[in-house]
């Protein structure tokens, strides 16, 4: 679409726009009118008169239309606050009659707030009592966090997923497994299933107070964070896993891998560890296994400080492998795609190199 503008529209908004030249001009010409005389001054004085109302005149109008976008903006807040409340109003909806909601089967009386205004998107829920919901006891506040999970507060203590969990905060999955997270109740044994023929496992003594979580729909296992000031023992590889030190474990139970976070050492028969220390099993298992039936035959991860064995110098951030029956260590690094491994050393030959 063409545009054509009058030359009075083009000359006004010259003018507008060029206000300190016009200023410039009103004054000259104030001033000449003042040293002038006869029909120069009243040449003068006008032109300077013209200038300054026109000048004056742009002021009020800006100003003007400053208070009228100040009144609109106002009023424009106030309908949207007006619209937000209208629509926060709306959203808040109380159940006169028990009603299942997105998997929830909720009592009369709870006070539901949705996320949109269709009202088919679950935010919060507000329980007006104690209330069996997913075959626990839940009461208070039921939030929901993302797509995979709610918050909810157990009523009173309850097995989930055969972990017995300590009532308050937990969150429960919106698919099967329930349990995503919650605090042990009590001390809990895990013990991984061997087959025929394997040495039985040593039960995992989980102490009470132990975060326990898992992924629901995937098969990563389980993650235990042990509580402060709290440790566990650790009988296959014979050491004892302090508080900071999280366990991740198979579906099955068995260990898949440690934890320690940060800079934390993690020392395994005297060699020290930073960050993922895996366990190696007989057969080689792909991340979505149930978990291995057999023993595991050695652990590896990620030196945390120099070591020195046998006289030769392993510097911290080097690979080490601990093969636990023979009690030996070998120290890894490669070569582009190729594996360099040391011959095995005894355990016994190696001292932690205190840092400087």
């Amino acid at each position: 679409m063409d545009l054509h503008f009058s030359w009075y529209f083009i000359v006004f908004f010259l003018l507008v726009k060029g206000w300190p030249v016009v200023l410039v001009v009103a004054l000259a010409s104030l001033a000449a009118g003042w040293r002038t005389h006869g029909i120069a001054r009243v040449i003068f004085l006008s032109i300077s008169a013209i200038f300054i109302a026109f000048l004056v005149g742009v002021g009020v109008w800006l100003r003007l239309d400053k208070i009228k976008e100040a009144r609109e903006a106002r009023e424009n807040a106030a309908s949207e606050a007006r619209e937000y409340a209208a629509s926060e109003a709306h959203r808040h909806t109380t159940l006169t009659a028990p009603r299942q909601i997105e998997g929830l089967d909720l009592p009369a009386g709870t006070a539901i707030y949705w996320k949109d205004d269709a009202l088919t998107d679950l935010s919060t829920a507000d329980l007006p009592g104690p209330t069996r919901i997913l075959g626990v006891m839940l009461s208070g506040h039921i939030g929901h966090d993302y797509d995979s999970w709610w918050d909810v507060t157990l009523a009173e203590d309850a097995v989930i997923g055969g972990w017995p969990c300590s009532a308050g905060d937990i969150e429960l999955a919106r698919r099967e497994p329930l349990l995503w997270r919650c605090d042990l109740s009590k001390e809990t044994p895990v013990r991984a299933p061997r087959q025929a023929g394997q040495p039985a496992a040593s039960p995992l003594l989980f102490p009470a107070g132990t975060k326990v979580s898992q992924s629901p729909g995937s098969d990563i296992g389980f993650e235990l964070f042990l509580p402060k000031g709290k440790s566990m023992k650790l009988n296959e590889v014979g050491v004892v896993i302090p508080s900071g030190i999280d366990v991740h474990l198979f579906p099955n139970g068995a260990i898949r891998q440690l934890y320690a976070g940060g800079e934390s050492l993690f020392s395994i028969r005297g060699i020290p560890f930073v960050t993922d220390i895996r366990w190696i099993y007989p057969e080689d298992l792909p991340e979505d296994s149930q978990g291995s039936t057999m023993a595991p035959i050695a652990v590896f991860g990620t030196l945390g400080q120099d070591v020195r064995c046998a006289n030769h110098l392993y510097s911290s951030s080097a690979f080490a492998r601990i093969t636990l029956k023979s009690n030996t260590v070998e120290f890894i690094g490669y070569d582009g795609d190729k594996r360099i491994a040391t011959p095995p050393i005894a355990t016994s030959e190696c001292a932690i190199v205190p840092r400087s």
